[in-house]
């Protein structure tokens, strides 16, 4: 299957909304995104982050404030079970009519 980074569809696209479950790699898409500046592109997204994913160093404040650099706000709700145990968190991050 032939692919594309979504950074170059948004480079050429209006998209007003971007929806991922990536199953985890979430982090590096939106770094990616950031790097190539177009984070901003659509006016929303909505992720199904995987939080505390074992083998992984993310951070869900570094991965969040990418978005609060451009300008978005965000809501999120999970099914909190254990601390410390994976969790998918779905998260509604939207740009502020504000900025």
């Amino acid at each position: 299957v032939r692919t594309n980074k979504l950074s170059e569809h948004l480079k050429q696209n209006v998209v007003d909304l971007v929806k991922m479950d990536i199953e985890g790699a979430e982090t590096e898409v939106i770094s990616e995104l950031t790097d190539s500046n177009t984070l901003n592109k659509p006016n929303q997204y909505i992720i199904e982050y995987h939080h505390n994913l074992s083998g992984t160093k993310h951070s869900m404040a570094d991965f969040l404030r990418a978005f609060e650099n451009e300008g978005f706000s965000y809501s999120m709700k999970s099914n909190f079970v254990t601390q410390g145990k994976f969790q998918d968190i779905l998260l509604n991050i939207k740009a502020d009519s504000e900025s």
